[in-house]
């Protein structure tokens, strides 16, 4: 069971935190099993949404918005080039400074965490 939570979370200790939190939460008693984990995980994953990803999302503007919603159906890294937006490239500065994407090298990009990227999917 921690190796799922491990990979769901790709190692973030925040997200490890708030699945774990929200586990507990959820169990009130009893072993927390990986049946468990299966059976709740979707509402952790609406409550994750909730209080983390429509924040992070609503932080951006509009024309940003359009930006993450196209990133949702790229691979993990990308490049500016991949974004068939138009001044898609300058945008990337403003999600960068409000920690929605990260700059590994010059041109290369991804979206902080890879739920994000599921919850970008989500709403398109």
């Amino acid at each position: 069971m921690v190796a799922r939570i491990h990979n769901l979370t790709v190692g973030h200790p925040f997200f490890i935190h708030f699945i774990m939190r929200e586990l507990v939460s959820l169990r009130r008693g009893g072993r927390i099993t990986p049946r468990y984990l299966k059976d709740v995980y979707g509402s952790i994953e609406k409550v994750i949404e909730r209080e983390k990803f429509d924040v992070d999302f609503s932080i951006a503007s509009d024309k940003e918005k359009k930006i993450l919603l196209a990133m949702a159906k790229l691979p993990a890294q990308f490049s500016p080039s991949d974004i068939k937006i138009k001044n898609a490239r300058t945008q990337l500065r403003f999600l960068l400074k409000k920690n929605l994407i990260i700059k590994y090298e010059r041109g290369e990009y991804s979206r902080y965490h890879p739920l994000f990227k599921e919850y970008l999917k989500g709403l398109i």
